[in-house]
């Protein structure tokens, strides 16, 4: 066990996790509710799935990933055999690669004004 220091008397601003499975916030409302509560918090983080060096191995990945890593296999295996590049391969992927990254972020439901920052105000 160890001593938290945390205030109580506005909206969490910051989290840490000490073990993956533990979220330390830095604050709650006590005006609001004792603790924090699981309906009234909204978190958003990243999960990697764990990779199997195996043939029937199928990674976990979104529709729109599967063509943008089967385009960047070809162009790998074609450098690798031909020793040449694939050009149509390789600009495909770039394509993909940058509407990937586009949408990588995006979360529903957000209106642009819930993206800006908020500068520590709540």
């Amino acid at each position: 066990t160890f001593e938290v220091m945390y205030w109580n008397n506005r909206m969490p601003r910051f989290f840490t996790s000490i073990d993956d499975y533990t979220i330390l916030f830095d604050a709650y409302d006590s005006d609001e509710d004792t603790t924090l509560q699981k309906s009234k918090t909204q978190c958003y983080g990243s999960v990697y799935p764990t990779w199997t060096m195996s043939n029937a191995f199928e990674p976990d990945l979104d529709p729109t990933q599967f063509s943008f890593i089967m385009n960047r296999a070809k162009v790998r295996a074609f450098a690798e055999l031909k020793q040449a590049a694939n050009q149509e391969a390789a600009s495909e992927t770039r394509t993909q690669k940058i509407r990937l990254q586009k949408q990588k972020r995006r979360t529903p439901d957000r209106t642009e004004f819930d993206k800006i920052p908020k500068y520590g105000r709540t």
